[in-house]
């Protein structure tokens, strides 16, 4: 009889919906020995988790590596937070992961400073005495000289290399492309337990798209095709099938400017913003809106990801998609006040795609009480976000921002066509290529959404076994699949 193995690797998900993503893996050799390292550690941006921000259910000084999917707060925002904690191993992520991850850090410490301040300020002397914190005062929960440790640590890995960390030799990684945003990566992690000749292979999908502007469409790698993988897969789109998806966005445009609307155009500061202005600049070269219509773009954080993307040195463009800027583009200063700014025609890219933060909410307030605006919406708008209240508010009625109530009479329309997140469909077909999943471990997405792949995954047999893990629950991985499940209390 063959002797009995107590090697098992561990995944913990921190994050129980979208935001805050974040895996705490857990090696359990065969000799006893214990290591962990992390996938992705993300912020809360959900309202009822903000308070999870400044909590860590692991010590710091225990992590041996930390692996980035992609360059989004809510993947990578409490990075700075293991380094005041004390932690002093590596960081890995792609290059063009790594270039981005300074802009964003940068500016994630900033909100962070600016949303404390602020909301000290509004609230009394008796409510300061709440020790609930029912008004949602959160200080920094790190500081410049911790980003900066952040960078000391940080390491970028060109795709398809393996690439071993000191601290676990016998835990080897690769990263892949994935056409999420320009950067992003599936992780493919392969730990061998050394005594006993066996492996575990784990791959974190991250938050997986099919192709991007920038990047074009993704083939699937062959040498996946047999690997027995356990796969860790997020669910964004859980319910959702591309064909359900009404594609309106470059109609729209197109319609208010033959209209002489004026279009405001909200969005995301990486890679959201610049692929607007291509949309913009491909639009005028096929005659869909006049080659002279002017294009005005605001926001310090989106020009410098439009600088970092134009970057020799920022891989994985098509060659020719590096020039995304559209004829007749003027930038315009985000700084003041637009109270007594009268906005003319055109079309206007302002970063801060769910209207709260960055300059969009400034030009909502000018444009939202316009008959002839459109306001176009094409990111994800979470909870008690400005984008969040408007898709909840009829035409006519007024809606806060700023502090100011502002009547809604611009055409406002939301689209999802646009999302750098794969709908059901796409996924299930992805997975469908792999031939040898032993578990598929569902993960961020709302509850609903993880419920819902779940079902479908099932349905279409695409691994031995399916789960969803969250922060409430954690699985054991053996070569051969789920060696078993756990409850987990903070």
């Amino acid at each position: 009889m063959g002797q009995k193995s107590n090697f098992y690797v561990e995944i913990r998900s921190l994050h129980s919906e979208v935001t805050g993503s974040c895996f705490v893996c857990k090696i359990s050799f065969n000799n006893g020995v214990k290591k962990f390292f992390l996938v992705d550690v993300g912020l809360f941006q959900e309202k009822e988790y903000l308070d999870w921000n400044e909590k860590l259910t692991f010590n710091p000084e225990d992590i041996a590596f930390t692996l980035l999917t992609h360059n989004h707060v809510d993947h990578v925002g409490r990075l700075p937070l293991l380094y005041r904690r004390g932690c002093k191993s590596r960081v890995y992520a792609s290059i063009g992961t790594a270039m981005a991850l300074p802009i964003n850090l940068e500016d994630t410490l900033k909100v962070m400073q600016e949303r404390y301040k602020k909301t000290k300020k509004n609230v009394t002397k008796f409510d300061r005495n709440d020790t609930d914190n029912k008004n949602n005062i959160f200080p920094p929960i790190y500081y410049k000289e911790d980003v900066k440790q952040v960078y000391n640590h940080l390491k970028g890995i060109p795709y398809n290399i393996w690439i071993k960390d000191k601290k676990i030799p016998s835990v080897s990684f690769k990263f892949l492309p994935n056409a999420h945003l320009p950067g992003a990566s599936m992780i493919w992690v392969k730990i061998k337990e050394p005594e006993i000749g066996q492996t575990v292979n784990l791959l974190f999908l991250g938050d997986w798209n099919t192709a991007n502007v920038f990047q074009g469409r993704f083939k699937f790698p062959e040498e996946l095709r047999y690997v027995p993988f356990q796969i860790i897969c997020e669910s964004t789109y859980g319910s959702t099938r591309k064909a359900e998806i009404k594609e309106s966005f470059q109609q729209n445009i197109q319609e208010a400017v033959e209209n002489n609307k004026t279009v405001l155009l909200p969005v995301i500061s990486q890679y959201r913003a610049q692929e607007m202005l291509w949309y913009m600049k491909k639009m005028k070269e096929e005659g869909k809106i006049p080659f002279d219509t002017p294009i005005y773009f605001s926001g310090p954080l989106g020009l410098k990801y439009i600088y970092l993307y134009q970057n020799d040195k920022f891989p994985d463009f098509i060659p020719e998609r590096k020039n995304f800027l559209p004829s007749a583009l003027r930038l315009l200063s985000s700084k003041g006040s637009l109270k007594y700014v009268s906005i003319g025609f055109g079309i206007y890219i302002i970063t801060g795609g769910m209207g709260s933060n960055g300059p969009s909410s400034a030009y909502l307030k000018v444009l939202l009480p316009n008959p002839d605006a459109l306001i176009q919406f094409s990111s994800y708008c979470a909870e008690d976000t400005l984008g969040r209240k408007l898709q909840e508010t009829e035409n006519g009625e007024e809606v806060q921002i700023g502090g100011t109530p502002v009547k809604k009479l611009a055409d406002v329309r939301f689209t999802s066509e646009l999302s750098g997140h794969a709908k059901a469909d796409e996924l299930l077909e992805f997975l469908s290529e792999f031939k040898k999943i032993k578990a598929l471990l569902i993960t961020h997405g709302a509850i609903s959404q993880r419920e819902a792949f779940r079902k479908l995954a099932e349905k279409a047999n695409v691994a031995k076994e399916v789960v969803i893990i969250d922060r409430n629950n954690y699985v054991r991985l053996n070569p051969w699949g789920i060696l078993d499940k756990k409850i987990w209390k903070d």
